[in-house]
């Protein structure tokens, strides 16, 4: 996989590590500060190394992007930068603990945007983590973690209002299972919400959400069978509780796993990550919720791709989406990848890599119109920067972003 390490869903992807099909928007923090330093320069001022996993926007001029960095002494800060359709900015952040991590972000308005990831606390555990932007600065509010966690993720948030936002992730429970977690914002408070797991499963993750109401919203991972293999998990949120939904995983898959998602309405969503073919080779993933049933759907892949992923997802209706990702190349290149549903098929679209990068990487994608959004990742030039790239309605250009 890539060598920047896995931002820290630690536990969550030591298994699936080894399929080397994970969200490397998962990829940052279980290389310790130490070794990550020791593959960058010598401590400076600037930022030892740099991630964006998230993006939010609200419209062509407001953007919000998230995900962390290693800062001179070595520890990991949670990192926010802002758009304002000329330019990123970095913002100031707090950093409760000795570490901290934003995952993913959901804005409602330029000055209302909620940023989930995790911690580790006074006592070493790692906790549960968000911060609200009033549009001038951010601030910590406080979370739940379930009885009896020894660690607690949160990977992805959606906002349907300054007062309805749910969070997704995973704990590890005292036993050492991995189950699935849901955490509910109420504008007031954020409180636990119970959540299911697939019957059997040794292991549940939710790794995106995406809410159209309050009482709507649609969560996406993946579970680990009795037998060790990964199939796809979604479960749907109606108001009043969650339940899993069933969902296909492709003829012939040894390992399939679905990590954005995104719905235009509650009968309209789609979810993808990728998958693992008989043959071995990964590739790319879709699915699409009608409001009855998930079906897979045809995705392209890059003519010189020998590995390809899907990370992020951004809908703004039935027949107009764009997920981006990375794709691996023969010589073992790594290069940013988007695609574009058109209402009937997938297709790939030409995105830029910075100049001089050696590897780039996008994992985030959020859209404002069908000509304006945003995607966010970093790249390899030649330290790990975070990069951000920007659709106009008919090219991507790579963005210049600040690093702290």
């Amino acid at each position: 996989m890539i060598g920047f390490g896995v931002k820290c869903r630690l536990v969550r992807y030591a298994a699936v590590l080894a399929t080397a099909v994970l969200s490397v928007g998962a990829m940052l923090a279980v290389t310790s500060p130490a070794a990550a330093q020791a593959r960058q320069r010598p401590p400076s001022p600037a930022a030892l190394a740099s991630a964006l996993w998230a993006v939010s926007c609200t419209s062509a001029s407001a953007c919000t992007a998230v995900g962390h960095y290693y800062g001179s002494t070595g520890a990991s800060v949670a990192l926010a930068e802002r758009w304002n359709g000329t330019a990123w900015t970095v913002q100031s952040t707090p950093n409760p603990g000795g570490a901290s991590y934003f995952n993913g972000v959901s804005c409602t308005s330029a000055s209302a945007c909620t940023a989930v990831g995790h911690y580790h606390g006074s006592t070493g555990a790692t906790v549960t983590l968000a911060e609200r932007w009033n549009g001038t600065a951010w601030t910590v509010q406080p979370t739940p973690n379930p009885s009896g966690a020894t660690a607690s993720f949160l990977n992805a948030v959606s906002c349907s209002s300054v007062s309805a936002c749910t969070a997704v992730g995973y704990y590890l429970t005292s036993t050492g299972a991995t189950v699935t977690l849901a955490q509910r914002w109420d504008g007031t408070t954020w409180t636990l919400q119970p959540t299911p797991n697939p019957s059997g499963a040794t292991a549940s993750y939710l790794l995106g959400v995406s809410c159209t109401a309050a009482s709507a919203c649609t969560a996406t991972g993946f579970s680990t069978t009795s037998t060790g293999a990964t199939v796809t998990l979604a479960q749907r949120w109606d108001g009043t509780s969650w339940a899993v939904q069933p969902t296909p995983n492709p003829s012939g898959a040894t390992a399939s796993q679905l990590y954005g998602v995104s719905c235009a309405s509650a009968s309209a969503c789609t979810a993808v990550g990728n998958y693992v073919t008989s043959t071995g080779a990964t590739v790319t993933l879709a699915q699409r919720w009608d409001g009855t049933t998930w079906t897979v759907q045809p995705t392209p892949h890059p003519s010189d791709a020998t590995a390809s992923y899907l990370n992020g997802v951004s809908c703004i209706s039935v027949s107009a989406c764009i997920s981006v990702g990375w794709y691996q190349t023969s010589p073992g290149v790594y290069e940013t990848l988007a695609q574009r549903w058109d209402g009937t098929t997938w297709t790939v679209q030409s995105t830029p890599n910075p100049s001089g990068a050696t590897a780039s990487y996008l994992f985030g994608v959020s859209c404002a119109s069908a000509s304006a959004c945003a995607a966010a990742g970093y790249t390899l030039n030649p330290n790990y920067t975070a990069m951000a790239e920007r659709w106009d309605g008919t090219t991507w250009t790579v963005q210049s972003t600040p690093n702290p």
